[in-house]
């Protein structure tokens, strides 16, 4: 293994240690930062290749790599009524987001970045979107159906790449919502990250914005909000892998500190521990040997 091998498996380890888990996305900026790799139509995909022999050969552990793109769709399936329902019991909580002020939910692009967001959203009940780009509008339609039962302010925070599509996406969304679906009922929507203060303060990695062809880039720059970002931006955009999860996770804490009252998710954690253990005792007849 040489030298330039070597310094990349140690970046993504030392990396790794930083920040957890990484998809391969996220790996490709770790080392286009620091300089180890090029920005080059091939150098993703050598990359990919390089990290699968690394951990192949055990020269890079398995676990600094992850994939949230992938995932196996079965039954549950179980070998007893008991262990059912011991999973059933694991997951009951009461919905603490009922008892907010405000509704939220965080819509997300990618989603590669799911994951870390998740483990900030799942445990107080905010709903996780993964919007992927430009939403269908059938995902539009689906979200209007949850919003029409909320009687409270809604928040959503979205999380994207810095680019044209991302950039424009709020705008876009409430104007749906309006135009297409009726929607009057007052929507917050905050972009949370990538934004240009993210950008600056992490060094985060430019890289071109590319072409499938001559008339795709004709298409795109005909539309007036891909235009007016190429005359502030240029030619180029920054992707959210190539921002650490760990400070986007951090970010979006301090987000949710101005929505959320978080007493009112430990106490919702206590009262579903009671709930659940009364109705065990109402209903469940102790086992006789």
């Amino acid at each position: 293994m040489n030298k330039i091998t070597i310094a990349k498996l140690n970046a993504l380890i030392e990396r790794y240690n930083e920040e957890g888990a990484m998809t391969v996305r996220r790996c490709y900026y770790v080392l286009l930062s620091k300089g180890l790799i090029k920005e080059t139509n091939s150098a993703y995909g050598t990359l990919s290749k390089l990290l699968v022999k690394a951990r192949v050969e055990g020269d890079l552990p398995w676990r600094v790599i992850i994939d949230n793109s992938r995932n196996i769709i079965r039954r549950p399936t179980y070998s007893s009524f008991e262990e059912s329902f011991e999973e059933t019991e694991e997951y009951f909580k009461l919905n603490s987001m009922e008892q907010q002020d405000n509704y939220i939910e965080v819509w997300v692009e990618k989603d590669t970045a799911s994951a870390g967001i998740s483990t900030i959203t799942y445990p107080l009940d905010i709903p996780l979107v993964v919007a992927r780009g430009f939403s269908s509008a059938t995902y539009v339609k689906n979200a209007v159906d949850r919003f029409m039962k909320i009687e409270k302010p809604i928040h959503i925070i979205y999380i994207s790449d810095f680019d044209p599509e991302g950039n424009y996406f709020p705008e876009l969304f409430k104007t749906q919502l309006k135009e297409r679906f009726n929607f009057a009922a007052e929507i917050t929507i905050t972009k949370l990250s990538l934004t240009k203060q993210d950008i600056e303060e992490n060094n985060l990695v430019w890289i071109p914005i590319k072409w499938k062809s001559k008339k795709s880039e004709e298409k795109q720059m005909q539309k007036a909000y891909f235009r007016e970002y190429i005359e502030a931006n240029g030619m180029r955009k920054v992707e959210l892998d190539a921002m650490a999860g760990n400070i986007l996770s951090e970010k979006l804490q301090v987000a949710l500190r101005e929505l959320i009252d978080f007493n009112i998710v430990q106490k919702n954690e206590e009262l579903s521990k009671e709930c659940l253990e009364e109705w065990k005792k109402e209903n469940l007849k102790e086992v006789k040997e």
